[in-house]
């Protein structure tokens, strides 16, 4: 997911929060608390006073406000921290978002200790996190956000040399998800949930079937199903590893500099399939081809070096009919996609509707065409 980034001005010595004051809306009164508390937690843990936090910008998510900040200290040392605020929505969520808190400073600080020596593979510095106050602190990390890099220098007709460039940051990226799957495997037990995954296909093919503007109806949704089942039944043991998966693992994810790699967010790490991070990967650089600026050649290039860090017996042009496992994760990528294009909160201008229209028309054409009997 793409952030929206919010410039905002210097904080200077930031005030404790003060709920009486009547302009503060509850968001910011909210904001202020948490600030009053990761000064407090970081004060232990430099073990000199927070003296100021200066908010460089602001980074939007569903979920969450990321604040890029510098701290003061009162010995005159300066830190840059990324601090990372969950916003609750809707009744229930505050509890399931704590868990995340927790989930998430666990695992940066297993895989901080497990890349800690590794010259080029990092995961943020974990420095305080309270699950009570859904907020987790980690230490500013240097690089370019890949997805960031790709939109600016991908499309069109780059240049050999960008290309290149573009290739490295995509190899290394494959070689630090290899070395993510390696640190976790011992945490992964026996089994794959399958029924969970059959379950969130069907649930979101049903949204389609009600959705007029989504060309899935109730007879392309039970093929759909079918041809998941089918799959399931062709499983080999290999298709059944599992390992930590990171969620959310796509070029948005991951901090590139030169052939360094720092893989960042794992609120949404868990159990699953060895498969599930490289074909989403694989997947989000394939729906850069559905915008006209970006040459499938070049996407092709980007996807091949990807699967040359990660595992050079892959191929890019046959990768998503390469395993009955990546076939079923092919499935609930593109399951996904068009669900999320499915029924927006707001009305969306009409360009973009028309984007989304000829997309969906194309996923579902491509899903359909791969669910035919083999």
């Amino acid at each position: 997911m793409t952030d929206q980034v919010i410039q905002q001005p210097s904080a200077g010595d930031m005030p404790a929060a003060d709920p009486t004051e009547e302009f503060q809306t509850p968001a910011a009164q909210r904001q202020a608390h948490t600030l009053d508390i990761v000064r407090a937690g970081l004060s232990d843990h430099y073990a000199s006073h927070v003296a100021s936090v200066d908010i460089l910008r602001v980074h939007q998510r569903v979920y969450s406000r990321v604040l890029d900040c510098d701290l003061h200290l009162a010995d005159g040392a300066r830190h840059r921290v990324m601090i990372k605020l969950y916003e609750p929505i809707g009744t229930g969520t505050k509890a399931r978002l704590a868990n995340l808190v927790s989930d998430d400073f666990a695992i940066t600080t297993r895989l901080h200790h497990h890349f800690q020596s590794n010259p080029r593979f990092r995961v943020p510095v974990p420095l305080f996190h309270s699950p009570e106050d859904l907020v987790i602190v980690t230490e500013f990390m240097p690089g370019i956000q890949l997805q960031e890099k790709l939109i600016a220098r991908a499309g069109w007709f780059p240049g050999q040399a960008t290309v290149q460039d573009l290739e490295l940051n995509c190899r290394s990226a494959g070689e630090w998800l290899r070395e993510f799957q390696k640190a976790t495997l011992d945490s992964a037990p026996d089994g794959l949930n399958l029924g969970r995954m059959r379950e969130m296909i069907a649930m979101r093919l049903q949204w389609l079937v009600d959705d007029a503007n989504i060309p899935i109806d109730a007879s392309k949704r039970a093929r759909l199903l079918a041809h998941f089942d089918s799959e399931v039944s062709s499983l080999r043991p290999e298709d059944r590893a599992v390992s930590s998966v990171h969620g959310d693992f796509f070029p948005g994810n991951v901090l590139v500099e030169a052939d360094r790699v720092v893989g960042i967010d794992f609120a949404m790490c868990r159990v699953g399939s060895i498969a599930a991070d490289p074909s989403y990967f694989m997947f989000q650089l394939e729906t850069l081809t559905y915008k006209p600026q970006y040459r499938r050649n070049v996407i092709r290039s980007l996807q091949q070096a990807f699967l040359q860090g990660y595992d050079p017996m892959l191929s890019a042009e046959h990768y998503f009919n390469s395993s009955p496992i990546v076939r079923m994760h092919f499935i609930l990528h593109n399951v996904m996609r068009l669900a999320g294009m499915s029924a927006p909160k707001t009305r969306l201008p009409l360009k973009k509707r028309m984007h989304n229209w000829g997309v969906a028309i194309a996923v579902s054409k491509r899903l359909l065409a791969n669910a035919r009997p083999r």
